[in-house]
């Protein structure tokens, strides 16, 4: 288990439901985040939100950042270069998952530290929102509001939402709180199989489950977009083949 820092309230953000609407909900003055530090990913320089808060954190948990960047389509200087120049000169700490000589004084993420700590495989590392969370377990925070996340879109974020669930049932085991208002939503999607599956490995699953999990052996950080996109057109396809 994770040594218990002591540590009180984080704020752990997604991009796509901020992009159009800039309220992230608790970090208000008075509301029960009011001050915690926020920690997101990504494209947040771009993000509507961006206007309005201040991270504590950017997560970018991607290897070969640069050709990852340049993979798709858009100049890493002005997609993420330059505007997390900017957001290290205010003081905003950027989160990779390996070294990058763009941003030398990057954190690396303490990925074996992690899954030892929480006690997981690599099949839990699924997305850069259980990086997140998993990260925010790792150093004791009790708890952890999500906002930002819906993971609806029949992509790979939609199959990436079991890991989100499974990382907050997992804080509820360890004494700890995830605070996810669409939480009821992820658990009407997926079964008690899909866990026992999703842990334990798809070699002995049911073919409606074997071929609808989103799952790897090998972590989020480590994968290329076609793989990630591969496996969620093939699950994609067999949910529609099994409900036509």
């Amino acid at each position: 288990m994770a040594e218990d820092k002591g540590k009180g309230k984080v704020m752990v953000t997604g991009l796509y439901g901020l992009c159009h609407f800039p309220e992230i909900g608790g970090l208000g003055e008075g509301e029960p985040y009011e001050g915690a530090p926020l920690w997101t990913l990504n494209d947040w320089p771009g993000c509507l939100s961006a206007r309005f808060y201040k991270p504590a954190r950017i997560y970018n948990v991607h290897d070969n950042l640069q050709k990852t960047i340049a993979n798709l389509g858009v100049d890493f200087e002005k997609h993420i270069g330059q505007p997390y120049d900017a957001m290290i000169e205010n003081g905003v700490e950027i989160v990779l998952s390996e070294p990058c000589d763009r941003f030398p004084d990057a954190t690396i993420y303490p990925f074996e530290e992690v899954k030892q700590a929480l006690g997981v495989g690599n099949w839990f590392f699924s997305s850069s929102i259980v990086y997140q969370l998993g990260h925010a377990l790792y150093e004791g925070y009790s708890t952890i509001g999500l906002r930002g996340v819906s993971m609806a879109n029949d992509d790979e974020y939609f199959w990436q939402a079991i890991g989100v669930l499974y990382a907050i049932r997992l804080a509820e085991k360890m004494g700890k709180y995830i605070d996810f208002p669409l939480r009821t939503w992820l658990e009407e999607r997926f079964t008690e199989d899909d866990y026992k599956y999703l842990v334990e490995g798809t070699d002995g699953a049911p073919p409606e489950v074997k071929n609808a999990l989103y799952r790897f052996e090998k972590p989020y950080h480590t994968l290329n977009r076609y793989e990630q996109e591969e496996a969620a057109i093939k699950a994609l396809a067999y949910r529609k083949k099994i409900h036509i």
